[in-house]
């Protein structure tokens, strides 16, 4: 078992039920999902899944500072997409 199971293991056996439940049927995204923090997130909502709160995960990350990590058959409810850099445009306008 490596640090990455038994931080996620700690964190699931001290929350609440209620806690645990406000995940119940919600969507996820996670960006980054292959970095250091984003693989924290996508470990804790597998075992949501593995505990059967149901949960949608959608992961992504474009590996500038990340390698692509390999989700297991145990893992298929999770949606990983592995893309290139995005730019996401916004204007303001001055009133």
């Amino acid at each position: 078992m490596n640090n990455l199971e038994i931080d996620t293991n700690y964190i699931l056996k001290n929350l609440k039920k209620s806690e645990l439940n406000f995940f119940k049927n919600k969507k996820i995204l996670i960006l980054g999902s292959d970095g250091f923090i984003g693989s924290y997130f996508v470990e804790f909502f597998i075992k949501l899944i593995e505990n059967k709160i149901n949960v949608k995960v959608d992961c992504v990350d474009n590996h500038i500072s990340s390698s692509k990590r390999k989700l297991s058959k145990k893992k298929l409810k999770l949606k990983a997409l592995h893309t290139e850099m995005f730019h996401i445009k916004y204007h303001t306008t001055n009133i």
